[in-house]
C-alpha cells in the first residue's frame, strides 16, 4: 500500500519543480562588417545548435546553461578544430538589440550582424 501513496505524492510535487531551460536558439548565419563583408568574419550556427562555423575552424558546442539577468545569454564550452590544431574555449551568446549576436569569449567581444 505504500507505492500508491508515494506515487500520489510524486504526482503532486511534480508541478511544484521549476522546469528545466531550454537553450537559447542562436543559429543562424552572421558577420562582422555587413552582410556583404568578406568570409573571415562569418560564422554559421546551425538549427540543432550542435556547433558554430568560422572560417577555417569549427567548434562543438555544448550547452552549459542560461545566464540570469542578461535578458537569454547562455554559456558554453566549446571543442574546436581548424588549421591543424584543436583547442578548447568558452563562450558565451546573447542577443544584441539589433537582432544580431554578441559574441564573448576570454579577452574580446564582437558583434555580429545577423544576415
Amino acid at each position: 500500500m505504500r507505492a500508491p501513496v508515494l506515487s500520489l505524492a510524486l504526482a503532486l510535487a511534480l508541478p511544484l519543480l521549476p522546469a528545466a531551460v531550454a537553450a537559447q536558439d542562436f543559429s543562424g548565419f552572421y558577420t562582422l562588417g555587413g552582410c556583404g563583408a568578406g568570409v573571415d568574419g562569418q560564422i554559421l550556427i546551425p538549427e540543432d545548435m550542435s556547433r558554430i562555423e568560422f572560417f577555417e575552424s569549427t567548434c562543438g558546442l555544448q550547452w552549459l546553461g542560461e545566464i540570469p539577468g542578461f535578458g537569454g545569454a547562455a554559456l558554453y564550452d566549446m571543442t574546436c578544430a581548424g588549421e591543424g590544431e584543436t583547442w578548447t574555449d568558452r563562450l558565451l551568446l546573447m542577443r544584441a538589440e539589433t537582432g544580431g549576436l554578441i559574441m564573448l569569449r576570454a579577452g574580446f567581444v564582437q558583434e555580429f550582424a545577423a544576415c
